[in-house]
């Protein structure tokens, strides 16, 4: 063989182990982006996060410009800061010298807090924060971005998460509030972003999510919510919105509560994935609930349970008998 002919195979050959070398680079790359839809995602939400920016393809607000108007007078108007700025909040006034639990909640739905939000409300269909009114605890209500005139736009379980987390840590540091009870609630599109903030910060004494959503894959699947900002054909994005995703990093307690008349298999998943990682997640199907009516008599007895000083959340015997007394006729 000529000198010519082995000089162009050397060429070649080094030119095939580059190609191959990073075709497994990027291979070995995109597993540790997307790996297998069921399996957990390889760094913390908040590593994952911040070697990504969300790519939107609209760029709007989501809501009312206002905040919904005060209606008690334990309640007024306030703000925290957000990653994006000052962010409008509805909470409980300061009151220097007392020490109470704090309730940090987020709305089902788009759009912010609804109207009607500390009013009294069929059982039917109770989504207000009426009950920890009642008891007399610190309830925070922070509108996230693009929300009710704050910085930002509609990200949809993005950066709305980093807001809640932002909150928590101001109720954290409110002098009227026992750093030892801070719970983060939410129901409904507002659980699957306390879900995802349970990944995010450890402060919570526990996190409840009435019927979040664990997979956004399966959401997605079904056809979305139909105002998704972001390509739900982007895996990427879709993983990075999905809280099973992230079990492994939940930092606190958590307890998912959902109707029986809701699919659940979802968060039964990742309910055995938080064992096999030894994390503390429960799921609660009420039996003869459904995503709605849960609300009301739950509320009641985390509330009356979070103002007994009782350590942790309800048990499922406790939370089943709170909504069987509800329903009787």
């Amino acid at each position: 063989m000529s000198k010519k002919w082995l000089i162009i195979l050397s060429i070649a050959g080094a030119v095939l182990l580059s190609c191959v070398g990073g075709f497994l680079f990027l291979s070995m790359g995109l597993y540790r982006i997307f790996g297998a839809q069921d399996t957990p995602w390889p760094v913390s939400l908040h590593e994952a996060r911040s070697e990504h920016k969300t790519q939107l393809w609209k760029q709007e607000d989501f809501g009312e410009r206002l905040l919904p108007r005060i209606t008690h007078s334990e309640l007024e108007y306030t703000s925290y800061e957000g990653p994006l700025g000052r962010m409008g909040a509805i909470a409980s006034r300061e009151v220097s010298g007392l020490s109470k639990p704090a309730i940090i909640w987020d709305f089902g739905g788009f759009g912010g807090i609804f109207d009607g939000y500390a009013d009294e409300h069929p059982a039917n269909n109770d989504q207000s924060i009426r009950q920890f009114l009642d008891r007399g605890f610190v309830v925070f209500l922070p509108a996230v971005r693009g929300e009710h005139g704050n910085p930002g736009v509609f990200e949809c379980f993005y950066g709305e998460v980093d807001d809640l987390v932002a909150a928590v840590e101001h109720v954290a540091a409110r002098s009227d509030v026992d750093p030892e009870r801070i719970y983060l609630m939410g129901h409904s599109t507002g659980g699957t972003n306390v879900l995802l903030a349970s990944a995010m910060t450890d402060i919570p004494a526990g996190v409840v999510s009435f019927g979040g959503a664990p997979d956004m894959a399966h959401i997605v699947s079904g056809g979305g919510y139909g105002v998704e900002p972001y390509s739900m054909a982007s895996e990427v994005e879709v993983a990075l919105r999905s809280p099973n995703r992230f079990t492994k990093y939940i930092q606190c307690p958590v307890l998912y509560i959902e109707g029986s008349a809701h699919d659940s298999s979802a968060a039964r998943a990742m309910e055995r994935r938080a064992v096999g990682f030894g994390v503390d997640l429960r799921v609660v199907i009420v039996d003869g609930a459904d995503h709605w009516t849960v609300l009301q008599p739950v509320k009641g007895l985390l509330a009356d349970h979070i103002g007994s000083g009782k350590s942790g959340l309800p048990s499922s015997r406790a939370i089943q008998r709170a909504f069987n007394a509800a329903a009787k006729p």
